[in-house]
């Protein structure tokens, strides 16, 4: 159980994130509001906070591979499968930096 954690623990981050991204977003422009001078912040700062979790978790899981024994391979899946997560946040995040929050 902990070798499928590790493994999917960035996707998790990745899901987790994009859940409050879209719900942020979703405040702003649906029916109940959201201060449009806070929006951009609350946005940046939620990309942010997630890029870091991110970077943190393949961090840690770069850690755990370098102390790996025998379970090298899971290791080494979970550090590629966490940088995946990573880069994949960094290219689906990004458009909340410089793109307009509502259509």
């Amino acid at each position: 159980m902990k070798q499928a954690l590790a493994i999917m623990g960035g996707w998790f981050i990745w899901m987790a994130g994009f859940l409050v991204l879209y719900a942020v977003h979703g405040l702003h422009c649906g029916a109940r509001g959201f201060p449009a001078d806070m929006v951009r912040p609350a946005l940046f700062a939620t990309y942010l906070a997630v890029a870091l979790a991110q970077a943190g978790w393949w961090a840690w899981t770069r850690r755990v591979e370098a102390s790996s024994g025998e379970r090298h391979f899971v290791a080494r899946l979970a550090r590629l499968s966490a940088l995946a997560a990573l880069l994949a946040w960094l290219a689906a995040g990004a458009p909340v930096l410089f793109t307009s929050t509502c259509a």
